[in-house]
């Protein structure tokens, strides 16, 4: 029988190329750089609306004061809503992913499976 040898070099040299051509982890890394983008933009117009409440809540609220219980009521309060964002990241974050995997699973987007 006649061995006939075949030279796979350039056959594995192209399809090396084919994958870098059309390879989905640029496609993946843009999907979650629009994502992180989005993430980050909901983030600090929330950040700003709830500051800006906070002050307006401040300044009206600091006339009632009257006696010293009222004053620690007021500060902690005021301590209290100052650090409220830093304590409700982890529900936010777990909220938004929620609702990324409610959207995603009618908008369909490979992207957001784990076996991808």
């Amino acid at each position: 029988m006649n061995s006939i040898t075949f030279d796979l070099s350039k056959y594995k040299k192209y399809n090396k190329e084919l994958q870098e051509k059309y390879s989905t982890d640029d496609s993946n890394l843009i999907h979650i750089k629009k994502n992180t983008e989005s993430y980050y933009q909901t983030n600090v117009a929330l950040i700003i609306i709830y500051y800006f409440l906070l002050i307006i809540y401040l300044f009206t609220s600091s006339h009632y004061l009257t006696s010293s219980n009222e004053k620690y009521k007021y500060i902690f309060i005021f301590l209290f809503l100052f650090f409220y964002p830093f304590f409700i990241f982890p529900l936010q974050n777990l909220s938004h992913n929620f609702l990324q995997n409610i959207y995603s699973y009618f908008i369909e987007n490979v992207y957001h499976r784990k076996e991808w």
